[in-house]
């Protein structure tokens, strides 16, 4: 199958129902299976249920800490890609997310970027933006 033709299965991490309906209204039109949960220790489980291309996890989850999530997504399913969803942009943050395994952070104020990184012709991209890791 061409990439281009390929669906990519795209998970959702986030407790805000309203911030999870956001995601799928920008993303529509995309060739992509959206699952969602709603903390780190779900993920985990559905990581290895759905197998997704990327993960979407917010920075400010309640229960499992997002980045040790991310750690552990990371290491069991080196496959998946990480977009870290944060309100903050700092350099503090782009390394411990990057030493954690996160591939970019997405900035809510700029969440159209999670359509770049989704679109078939994005499948091989490096990290890209000023927020790559």
């Amino acid at each position: 199958m061409k990439p281009q033709n390929r669906i990519v299965k795209l998970l959702i991490v986030e407790e805000n129902g309203a911030m999870c309906r956001l995601v799928r209204a920008l993303i529509e039109g995309l060739p992509v299976a959206v699952s969602e949960c709603h903390d780190g220790a779900q993920a985990l489980a559905v990581c290895a249920e759905v197998q997704p291309d990327w993960v979407l996890i917010d920075l400010n989850l309640a229960g499992m800490d997002a980045l040790a999530a991310t750690r552990r997504i990371a290491t069991v399913h080196p496959r998946s890609r990480v977009l870290l969803l944060s309100e903050d942009d700092d350099a503090r943050l782009r390394s411990v997310a990057a030493r954690a395994g996160v591939w970019a952070i997405v900035l809510k104020q700029s969440l159209i970027d999670v359509r770049r990184f989704l679109e078939p012709t994005a499948e091989d991209r490096e990290p890209r933006d000023a927020k790559g890791c």
